[in-house]
């Protein structure tokens, strides 16, 4: 258990690579989309409003915030653990839920999910509890989860199915024969969990502490990006490996040696600032998918600290057809950090984290003739 604690600690900043994969997998050549191109058109900009509260510190990842379906923007507050919800124009209109151990509260929220109906779904990773609201915000549920340990808790929503990352290991092996993602009722109640083997390079390095995935259903398929590797993984939910497509980013720097366990987390996110890593990726307009990832460059050990890695660090962006191919973009480098994509491909970038000064971007993630 410890060490899957870390992977949550250590999950800010931990960068990852590629130094083999999964046996018996089809790779798909790396074809490119030549007759279309992706667009990031600028839609406009705007200052959070923190007069009513301020936020301690805006957090990035796939899942983490989310819009909803008057386009309110919820922003997760890392710092304090609680969701902010702004309007389209960046007002602050309110909390989402609160913090506590009662019902219809969390204590450290982490995934959230929206269904078709508008309501919400967050996912407490330290209750170990899915809890539903309406689109107004109001309480209308929880579900707990019998297996599995406290993490990571990305959720997906659909019509006709539900699913749920949650490890759960048998033995001392986390890398083989791993109960990762979970097929859940109505009720949220687990009906069926899905076995599957990390790619090679976990079990050759040993990288307990690099266990986060990031995934999304597509046409009852698991479409799966291993933290470790710029590629994506799709399997069937009996958990049979079918292809993995995506090509390494000219940028993108793969580890190139075993990741030495360090007590001082300043070093290790030193050393590992070398190396490249992968961020996250949504799904829009029902083809594609928008991925996501980043380069660090650390100053020297005590010129900066653990919070501070936002300040160093780029992101980049690919985008895929949900049939493998590149589309390709005139310049894949993203104005900041990420915080959401919606389903139309409206993208919200943090341009700007000073307090009192956030200021927020949105784009439209355009595919265009070439």
């Amino acid at each position: 258990m410890k060490a899957i604690g870390i992977v949550f600690i250590l999950s800010v900043f931990l960068l990852f690579s590629q130094c083999g994969q999964p046996e018996h997998v089809q790779v798909q050549p790396p074809a490119t989309a030549r007759n279309l191109k992706a667009v990031l058109k600028p839609l406009r900009t705007f200052l959070l409003d923190e007069h009513t509260y301020k936020i301690g510190r805006p957090r990035g990842a796939h899942k983490v915030n989310f819009t909803d379906q008057s386009s309110n923007l919820y922003l997760q507050d890392v710092k304090n653990y609680v969701y902010v919800k702004f309007d389209s124009m960046g007002n602050f209109r309110g909390m989402l839920g609160h913090k506590g151990r009662g019902p219809g509260e969390y204590v450290r929220p982490s995934y959230t999910a929206t269904d078709n109906a508008g309501n919400i779904f967050i996912f407490d990773i330290s209750r170990f509890v899915t809890i539903e609201y309406d689109s107004a915000g109001r309480f209308i549920n929880e579900f707990s989860y019998p297996t599995g340990v406290a993490g990571p808790g990305e959720l997906f929503i659909g019509d006709s199915v539900r699913v749920i990352s949650l490890y759960d290991f048998k033995g001392s092996d986390y890398f083989e024969n791993v109960n990762l993602f979970h097929l859940l009722d109505k009720n949220f109640h687990i009906i069926k969990s899905i076995n599957i083997d990390y790619p090679a390079i976990y079990k050759k390095f040993r990288l307990n502490n690099f266990l986060t995935t990031h995934f999304v259903v597509f046409r009852r398929r698991l479409l799966v990006n291993f933290m470790a590797l710029p590629y994506i993984y799709e399997y069937d939910f009996a958990g049979r490996l079918l292809r993995r497509f995506g090509r390494k980013p000219d940028n993108f720097h793969i580890v190139n040696q075993p990741v030495a366990p360090d007590r001082d987390i300043l070093k290790l996110a030193k050393f590992l600032s070398q190396f490249t890593g992968s961020y996250s990726f949504f799904p829009f307009k029902k083809k594609y998918l928008f991925y996501v990832y980043f380069n660090d460059s650390l100053p020297e050990v005590g010129h900066f600290k653990l919070f501070e890695l936002e300040r160093y660090r780029r992101y980049y962006f690919v985008i895929y057809s949900v049939n493998g191919e590149r589309i390709p973009a005139d310049s894949n480098q993203l104005p900041g950090m990420p915080l959401t994509c919606d389903r139309a491909g409206k993208l919200y970038v943090l341009l700007n984290n000073e307090p009192d000064h956030r200021k927020i971007g949105v784009y439209q993630i355009e595919i265009q003739p070439n």
